[in-house]
């Protein structure tokens, strides 16, 4: 009886570790991640999602933790519970400003993201990782807060992630990123409705007259209060006019 009873712990044991790989997704939670930092975990209650399903958990070398989340048949309410991830991580932060070791970001990214598309959450740039760049506006390099947002305006990957929910992001610094010239259609730039307290967009493209000015006119059409940057070839950003 108690073999029987150590043979069904088992099991459930590595139902639990290893749930989660339909269509090649994993789901890492709490019994198989490896963390440094499982207070914070948590507290933000980081593998707790009911939708929201963590991809990839990493600690790398050069102080960034990466985690790939995606949202369990692109439910709605996954993204409503990444909303308020990205807000508990922000107020742990706050709240305990010296917790994480010196030098240490973060960088959440979607599933489809490690293809160089999707959806970005950041609280500095890992330009070796990814290449997007906020060289220059970054003020607070050392908080960990999440702050900043990249998203890639490339059909569903990117901006229909964001605009198809009815979710909103506390996020101060969204940087738009189309890499085959400037996206000519007003629905690549709702997105911005989806963002609270958002204070400078960023427009990179592959080249500096890619439709700049167009672009800059239909974001402040959905955001009039922010500062709208451009980046140059130089890779310098510039606050425009």
């Amino acid at each position: 009886m108690k073999k029987y009873i150590a043979l069904i712990f088992m099991v459930l044991l590595v139902t639990i570790i290893f749930t989660g790989c339909m269509n090649g997704r994993r789901n890492v939670n709490s019994f198989n991640a490896k963390t440094s930092y499982n207070e914070w975990a948590q507290a933000i209650g980081l593998f707790n999602g009911e939708k929201l399903k963590i991809d990839t958990y990493a600690e790398r070398e050069n102080g960034l933790i990466e985690i790939v989340f995606y949202s369990e048949d692109e439910d709605e309410l996954g993204y409503k519970e990444l909303s308020e991830l990205i807000d508990r991580h922000n107020k742990f932060v706050e709240d305990n400003p010296s917790y994480f070791n010196p030098g240490t970001y973060i960088w959440l990214r979607d599933y489809e993201g490690g293809t160089g598309r999707g959806v970005y959450f950041f609280s500095r740039e890992d330009a070796s990782t990814y290449g997007l760049q906020v060289n220059g506006l970054d003020d607070t390099k050392d908080d960990m807060k999440i702050k900043y947002a990249a998203i890639n305006m490339k059909d569903e990957y990117g901006y229909r992630k964001i605009a198809d929910n009815n979710v909103i992001y506390d996020i101060p610094v969204v940087l738009l990123w189309y890499y085959q010239g400037a996206c000519h259609s007003e629905n690549c730039y709702e997105v911005l409705n989806h963002f609270a307290g958002i204070e400078k967009v960023l427009l990179e493209y592959k080249d500096d007259d890619a439709g700049f000015e167009e672009s800059k006119e239909k974001v402040l059409h959905f955001a009039p209060d922010v500062e709208v940057y451009k980046r140059a070839s130089d890779g310098q950003w510039t606050l425009m006019d």
